[in-house]
């Protein structure tokens, strides 16, 4: 696992530019066109896309999620589908495709849940008063056990979130 990835990134992308750049100075030389006056042009440019990556890139800003990753922005979760110079287009889980303005996305909270792929998620159970609590703490953490998509670490927990006159709301905390 390489320490820096985003120096990785740019490292590739220079290679890229320079293969991109001697592959095409070898295809006008076999056109007939004369390279010996462009190669000059052709290192310049190698070394100028070369220091702008190097130098510059790595303080530009990006954004905090790429193609793919599903985020949730302005209260609307899904899929990043696609980024494009004016708009974020997002594939919420409804199938809709909604596209947020990138000025937008600047200066508003952005959760990226591709960066934590284990949430935590709260099951709750209504147990009426002719109930058992302790039966529905059984049942709810036998529940917990029983799905292999449920992680012992942090092991999972249940509780009493409330009471009343119509019953008792129990919550059972889990990871997934």
């Amino acid at each position: 696992r390489l320490a820096n990835k985003r120096f990785a990134i740019v490292l590739t992308f220079a290679f890229q530019t320079l293969v991109l750049v001697t592959a095409l100075l070898l295809v006008l030389g076999q056109l007939g066109f004369d390279i010996s006056i462009t190669a000059p042009v052709a290192l310049l440019i190698v070394i100028t896309v070369a220091v702008i990556m190097f130098f510059i890139a790595p303080f530009l800003p990006s954004l905090p999620f790429k193609f793919g990753d599903m985020v949730e922005i302005e209260g609307i979760q899904g899929d990043v589908e696609a980024v494009t110079p004016m708009f974020t287009h997002i594939r919420t889980f409804d199938g809709r495709t909604v596209f947020i303005p990138n000025t937008l996305i600047w200066s508003r909270k952005i959760v990226n849940y591709h960066f934590t792929p284990n949430r935590r998620v709260e099951l709750k159970l209504n147990v009426s008063p002719d109930h058992s609590i302790t039966d529905a703490f059984a049942v709810l953490k036998e529940i917990m056990h029983s799905d292999e998509r449920f992680l012992d670490d942090p092991a999972p927990a249940a509780r009493i979130n409330s009471a009343g006159a119509d019953g008792v709301e129990m919550v059972g905390l889990c990871w997934v």
